[in-house]
């Protein structure tokens, strides 16, 4: 899923292309399998150059933090762009994001643009956390409306596949965090 871009003259150096949204939700859950940690970096910064900054320290993941940090849901998807942007010498970071609330229309905005995986906060009750996961996921597991437009052409693959891809059970399918915080 990984591509090489160039070789760089350090032979042991070699910069890679940003992973599509399908790869970096698995090479997370690889890590995971493996019962290995991965290391994720938090960002708060509304603006998109600490995103590349912090997309070349080898993280296995970067949150952007709509809920508490200073990025709005409209600066997202600059933050993903400049994320996806940056050629590293390692496998580029998957992007998750934190929402501010637990909505329909927001979470899937945040995956139709790209995002590998969501963070849901403020999940006090069962209904609410079957309401986040209807929210990631396509019908007939949830309730997630179908505008991937973004994500697909990050993806370069066609509509189909994807929609196979982000269904329930495939290693490619959005990762779901539920901040359960009473």
């Amino acid at each position: 899923a990984i591509q090489q871009l160039v070789k760089p003259s350090n032979p042991r150096r070699e910069w890679t292309r940003a992973m599509s949204q399908t790869a970096a939700s698995a090479l997370v859950r690889g890590k995971w399998a493996k019962k290995e940690p991965a290391l994720v970096a938090w960002m708060h910064s509304e603006d998109p150059l600490m995103a590349e900054v912090m997309a070349q320290v080898p993280f296995d993941a970067i949150v952007i933090d709509i809920q508490h940090g200073h990025t709005r849901t409209t600066a997202a998807l600059d933050h993903l762009r400049a994320l996806q942007a940056v050629q590293t010498a390692h496998p580029q970071p998957a992007p998750f994001v934190r929402v501010a609330k637990n909505d329909l229309g927001d979470i899937g905005h945040m995956l139709d643009i790209g995002y590998a995986g969501v963070i849901c906060p403020l999940i006090e009750t069962q209904q609410e956390a079957e309401d986040f996961a209807a929210a990631c996921l396509y019908p007939p597991a949830g309730r997630r409306s179908w505008g991937p437009t973004r994500a697909v052409l990050s993806e370069a693959q066609p509509l189909s596949k994807y929609h196979a891809a982000m269904q329930v059970g495939q290693d490619t399918a959005p990762i779901m965090f539920a901040m359960v915080e009473t």
